[in-house]
Order: structure tokens, then sequence, then C-alpha cells
């Protein structure tokens, strides 16, 4: 009984981080340095503070990526770099994942690598592929630590500590982090008549996936209003993301009103703004349109473009962007810019991060 307890108390103390994981804070993403040609791009780091044979990673990793309970699913002493042979998989799917391990330093890190992948053809045009999961584990420690049946065993747990890219370039942070099935549940039942819902976003952000929704939507809770902050003379742009929640959204199209602040009476026309998914213009100087439609469960972004007049005094100016699809009912955003003292160079064409 005193070896037991401290095992079962352990455990207990390590469940509370776990729990607290469920939402993606800022402080869980960040990026770490490995040979990523032999191991990806994406690797999770995990913490175990106790001496066991066996501990469990509950992971909520809330993937972009399809299948994951088909790829491989590599751990990594963090002290030695050695590979750790006996792994157990359970529960793997696009939300979370049940990873069992056999630590060797305790206490110690542990690296779980779990988008290893192998590139063939042109460096220019490479095919990726995932290999499948490598079953390495004695079947003398599974069955010791009763991993032979279909769900995971009562053990103490490793502490989640960071989710990590590569670099930067590589994060999912935020835009590739997904809502959970239960978080679009939610925001349906908030919106039990919409046949799409709207999500506004900011340039530095590019909505990235057209399938799922970033858990960054559900948390910043933003449907019908944007507020920015340009320069003057700046050619600047947001966006506004369409869920095709429960109807394919066909022929959309934008109007604008001016932006104008309220204090000088002075404006940003309505003929200034543009959206790149339904129009533009030509090489020649022409305008045209095109169809924009999404199937019923896809995400669009919308990129919408206005050019800030260099002589505009600084201040706040407000008005309205609305979306208006076939055969249903308008919805109406509220745009706020708030205009700098500031002259930019270039329109900001230099700076990529303006967009």
């Amino acid at each position: 009984m005193k070896r037991i307890f401290p095992l079962l108390l352990g455990g207990l103390l390590l469940a509370a981080p776990i729990q607290g994981q469920e939402k993606p804070l800022p402080s869980l993403y960040g990026t770490g340095v490995w040979n990523a040609d032999s191991l990806g791009n994406h690797r999770v780091v995990v913490s175990v503070d106790q001496p066991s044979d066996a501990v469990l990673a509950l992971i909520q990793w809330r993937r972009k990526d399809f299948n994951p309970e088909n790829k491989d699913l590599i751990v990594i002493d963090a002290k030695t770099g050695k590979r750790i042979t006996n792994v157990c998989r359970f529960q793997i799917n696009r939300e979370k994942g049940e990873v069992v391990f056999q630590p060797q330093t305790v206490p110690g890190d542990y690296y779980i690598y779990y988008l290893k992948n192998i590139s063939s053809g042109s460096k220019y045009y490479p095919t990726v592929t995932y290999p499948g999961f490598e079953e390495t584990a004695s079947a003398e420690w599974k069955k010791a630590n009763r991993l032979t049946g279909k769900k995971a065993p009562e053990l103490p747990q490793a502490t989640v500590k960071q989710f990590q890219a590569i670099n930067e370039f590589h994060s999912f942070y935020p835009m590739e982090v997904i809502a959970t099935a239960k978080e679009k549940d939610d925001l349906l039942k908030s919106q039990p008549e919409d046949p799409y819902i709207l999500f506004t976003e900011d340039r530095r952000y590019p909505i990235r996936m057209t399938t799922d929704l970033p858990y960054k939507w559900i948390e910043d809770n933003r449907h019908d209003s944007f507020e920015g902050t340009a320069d003057k003379g700046e050619y600047y742009t947001f966006q506004i993301g369409l869920w095709a929640a429960r109807k394919n959204v066909n022929h959309l199209k934008l109007t604008y009103s001016a932006l104008v602040n309220s204090q000088t009476g002075e404006s940003i026309p309505a003929s200034a703004f543009t959206c790149f998914n339904t129009g533009g213009v030509d090489v020649t100087g022409s305008m045209f349109e095109k169809d924009c439609s999404v199937p019923k469960g896809k995400v669009q972004a919308l990129w919408v473009g206005t050019m800030v007049p260099e002589q505009l005094t600084a201040g706040q100016y407000t008005g309205t962007v609305t979306v208006q699809a076939a055969g249903m009912k308008p919805k109406q955003v509220k745009v706020t810019l708030n205009v700098t003292d500031n002259l930019i160079a270039n329109h900001g064409d230099n700076e990529p991060w303006r967009q």
C-alpha cells in the first residue's frame, strides 16, 4: 500500500495541468531545434516527475491534419537523445491523443514527434508521405502495465509543457489550431437560424484552413465587427471569414458604406473598397467580377482592401461592410479604422506582413 499511494497521488497531482490544457493559451506554443528531416516539423514536450514503468500523456493537440491515427509517433528522451521503444497509443484523433511510454530519465522531459514525414521527387514539387505507426513496445512491458486492451489504464500522468514547431513559419498557432466538435456545436446552438456564420480577422493572421474553424475564432467570438489601425497613404487589408455552417452559400457579394470620421466629417469613400475574392481590376484597368460560392461545411476567406488617403486627418473612421449571398438574409459588419498621424512609404507594399 505504501508503494501504490504515492503513484496514485502523483497521478492526481499531474492531472491538473492537463485539464488547463483544454484552452490553447499562447504559452503552450513555441519553437525548438531538432533534425526535422528525420523527425518532422512538430513535436509535443512533456515532462515526467516521478518514477514509473509506464506514464500516460493526454495530449489535446487539436490537429488540422486528417487521419492522425494512421501516422507514426516517436518518443525521445530529451536528456539522452535516445528513442523510447516501449510506447503504446490508445485513443488517437484530431482533437486529442493518448500516448503511454516508459520513461528512462526521471525527472525529465520527453519529446513526442507526431508528424514525421518522408519527401520524395523534386524539391520544388515534393511528394510528402507520413509513415504508419511502428510497433516497438515489448509484449512483456505491455502485459506488465495492462496495456493490451483498447482503453488506456489508470497510470501516472505526464504533463504537457508545450507544442513546438521547427520554426515560426511552420507553427500551427493560432490559425491552424482547430476548434473541437463540441465548440463548433455550441457556436451553432448560439446562432440557430443562420445558414452561415461570419468571423472577422486581422491581416496578421491569414485564414489558412478551409475545412476547420481555428480555436481563435471561438475565443474571439467576433462576428459582426472589426477594428484595425492604419497609416495615412496605406493600402489597408483585413479579412472576413465565412463558414457555410448549414447550407451552400452561393454568389457572394460585398457592398460597403463610406468610413466616416464623426468629428471632422471626412471619410474613406465606399468606392475605395475591394474584395479580392469577388472582383477587382484587371491589367487593362477594367473592373471585373468573379463568382465566389462556398460549399456547405467549408470556410472561405474574404480579403477586403481599401486605400487610406494621404491627406486624411488622423482619427477614428467607422462604416459597414454588408455580405450578401443568393437567397439569404444579408449580414452587416461594423468596421472601425483608427488612422494614425504617420504617413507610410510605398503604401506599405514593402512590408509583407501588411498583406
